[in-house]
């Protein structure tokens, strides 16, 4: 059985954000936030290569492009609100908080991704057509 080129994307580009995530976290914490800037900065990079890869090497439709990566971005949040979870019950710190950012940060970050990658996707597609092109 073959996995999917669309799904191996989307786990290989959820896993950059989770490790994005944590590793910029960690750097934040020793010398300053920054590092959120850079972890945003990548994150932001590594979505636009998503959608590219999606629409000029899988031939994906905006819809479904957008789909996929707003699937990857969901997959990392899991990940980091898995990874939060998981620090937060070994060092006793654990909250009922955790288990709702389980569910609440892909869907919120899964959501607006979404959006932003249908919104890129349709301009950027008006914007590449030929003057007298139909649609």
């Amino acid at each position: 059985m073959t996995v999917p080129r669309w799904l191996r994307a989307v786990f290989l580009v959820g896993f950059a954000y989770l490790v994005i995530g944590l590793g910029t976290a960690d750097l934040a914490r020793l010398s300053g936030a920054a590092w959120r800037l850079v972890a945003w900065a990548t994150s932001a990079v590594v979505f636009l290569a998503h959608i590219a890869y999606e629409r000029t090497r899988l031939r994906s439709a905006t819809t479904t492009s957008a789909l996929h990566a707003a699937l990857a971005v969901a997959l990392g949040a899991f990940g980091l609100a898995l990874a939060a979870t998981l620090r937060a019950t070994a060092t006793g710190s654990y909250r009922g908080a955790f288990a709702l950012a389980l569910v609440a940060w892909p869907a919120m970050t899964g959501i607006v991704s979404f959006v932003a990658a249908w919104v890129l996707l349709t301009v950027a597609g008006v914007l590449g057509k030929k003057p007298g092109e139909s649609q």
